[in-house]
Formats: C-alpha cells, structure tokens, sequence
C-alpha cells in the first residue's frame, strides 16, 4: 500500500467504538473479544471478529503496553539506513537488544518529517517500549511521545528541548580538527561538501570547518557548497568543482556526499590526491581500495549504537535517572595519501 494511502488509513483508524456500533454488542464484550479476557458465546464472538476483519481494525497495543503489558520491543526511525554510518549503528543496535530479550523494529523516515510523524504514531500502536531515534526535523518536537511519555534516546543529530538522552560525537571539534590537519599540511584552499544547516549535524560541522579557517585568516564563504537530500548532489558538486578548480583539499560531510563528489572529479578529470585531498566521515569499505586515497573521520558506531540501547533499555525497566545527559564520544582520523 502506498505511504499516502497508509497516512489516509491512519487519519481514519478503526476504534473498539466502530466495532460496537456495527455489531450492536457493548464496547466491554468487544473488548473481552479482542483482548481475550473473558469468554464470549462463539456466535457474537463469530460476529465481533468478522466485524474486525470487514472494517480492518488494528488493536492499539500502547494502551495494552501502557496497563503493564510490555512488549520488549525497541523502535528505531533513523534518517537515511543507506549510510555507512546508520547502518552499523542499526547493527550493534539489533545485536545489544537482542542479547537483552528485546526486537527492533526498524523505520527508515528519509529525512522527512511526515514520514516521521507516521513512523512514530505507527510504533506507538504498535506498543513497542521505547524509541531510538534521529530526528528528521530539529526543528519538531515529539509532541506523541511527550504525552505517551514513552521514554527516548537520540543518536547523531539533537533536538535541544526533547526529553531524551543524547549519543554522538562533538562534531564542531571533529570538524575543526580535520581542517587544521589540512591547514598543518600547507593546503589553504579546502572546500567544504554538506547539507543544509538545518540539520543538526551539519551545521555543527561546518562551523567546525568555518571556524578553523577564520582562525588562519581564510576565506570560506565561497568554499562551502550545501545541498537538501532531494538534489541532484553529482550534478550540483560538479559546477561546484568547476568554479572552484584550484581547491587544495575537500571536506564531505558523510560517505554518500564523497561518493558524488568522486563521481564529479571523475568527469572533471580531477587528480587526488595530487591536485586536491579528500576527507569525509564514516570509514565505509570502498575508502580503503580506491586508487584515490580518502582520509576519514570514523565516529565509534560499535559503541553508539550499544550505548543507545543500553540506555533505552534501562529507562524502559524504570532505571531512571537525574535528568537527561549527553554523551559525547571520540573520532579518529585515519590519515591516507
């Protein structure tokens, strides 16, 4: 079924009410019917669960979750599950919840925030216990999750105001300690390849990158080059390199982001990493066999993703603790070319 189609059956879901109303039985025997908490005449049984099939009705397992009925369940709506980075966070995430009795249910939003609206409420009628998540829009609060006070984690990206613990990296100093490498090895023209500033990530490490070069004097502005995930990234980084053909060493904000912009210097011909170096985050595998080496920032995925699940795993059994925290990791940086 197409996603407008489930957003539309959504606006219209079936309640314990509608059930009723076409049977003619009470709401208490519907739900002795659904629930299976009491036991009801086969015939009006027969009659209630044909009305559920005719009119599609889905239990609301959060209420059930809610009553105490814990489903050991975690949700996890990341933005893009393409990404070297999100995918071996997902990996330890399944396997930390696992080794806890819990499943994952895993949403992709593709970094839109009505897809992440619907994931969310989906999940909660779902029942599942608590949510590992990315945030779409950091400028959205989760409005659902407050008030089913269903507990949280966020990994990557941060809304400031969500009560919800943090995981991730400093991206400002990552950024910032990338481009003074560049900077320590004599290059002054660096260039910077990146979404909008919108983005939590983003805007963090490109002030990481801005700062650094404002520190030595350098100018920026025109070296910045910041695109939606909706654009056509190759073809907006090409004309980017091809006004900018003397630059001395490129930033990439992720591994998708690097692997257009391989494709750009491709056509333009241009040398790496004789005439610029390349930098990006995430260490995917392809970095390591290519004839034009990539010098990576690599975020602790293992640790991340363990943390986050380990987390989330301690709010939903009632471990609570004073307040939220964040919890910053490390980078490392390996040097290549």
């Amino acid at each position: 079924m197409a996603f407008a189609d489930e957003q539309e059956n959504r606006r219209r879901r079936v309640t314990m009410k509608d059930i009723a109303e076409k049977t003619g039985y009470s709401i208490s025997t519907v739900s002795h019917v659904v629930n299976g908490t009491r036991f009801v005449e086969r015939e009006t049984k027969k009659r209630i669960l044909d009305a559920v099939e005719e009119l599609h009705y889905v239990p609301n397992l959060a209420a059930q979750s809610l009553r105490g009925k814990s489903t050991r369940t975690i949700g996890v709506i990341l933005t893009d599950i393409r990404e070297g980075f999100f995918a071996e966070v997902v990996k330890a995430i399944e396997t930390t919840a696992g080794a806890n009795g819990y499943s994952v249910i895993l949403c992709d939003s593709e970094d839109r925030a009505d897809r992440e609206d619907y994931y969310v409420e989906m999940l909660i009628q779902k029942g599942v216990d608590g949510f590992i998540l990315t945030p779409a829009d950091t400028n959205q609060l989760f409005e659902k999750l407050r008030v089913t006070e269903i507990p949280s984690v966020q990994i990557d990206r941060k809304l400031e105001d969500f009560p919800a613990d943090f995981i991730g990296i400093d991206n400002f100093k990552s950024s910032e300690r990338m481009t003074e490498l560049f900077l320590s090895e004599g290059r002054k023209k660096i260039g910077y390849v990146g979404y909008s500033r919108t983005l939590y990530t983003n805007e963090q490490r490109m002030n990481g990158y801005i700062h650094a070069m404002n520190k030595h004097g350098l100018e920026s502005f025109e070296l910045v080059i910041q695109m939606d995930r909706k654009n056509q990234s190759k073809q907006l980084i090409e004309k980017w390199l091809y006004d900018n053909r003397d630059l001395e060493a490129v930033i990439c904000a992720n591994d998708i982001l690097c692997y257009d912009f391989f494709r750009a210097a491709i056509d333009l011909q241009l040398q790496i990493p004789e005439q610029c170096s390349v930098a990006s985050y995430d260490d995917v595998r392809w970095f390591s066999i290519l004839n034009a080496p990539v010098t990576t920032i690599v975020q602790p995925t293992l640790k991340i993703g363990e943390k986050a699940t380990q987390l989330i795993i301690n709010r939903i059994q009632g471990e609570k603790e004073a307040g939220y925290k964040d919890y910053i990791f490390d980078v490392d940086i390996i040097k290549r070319g």
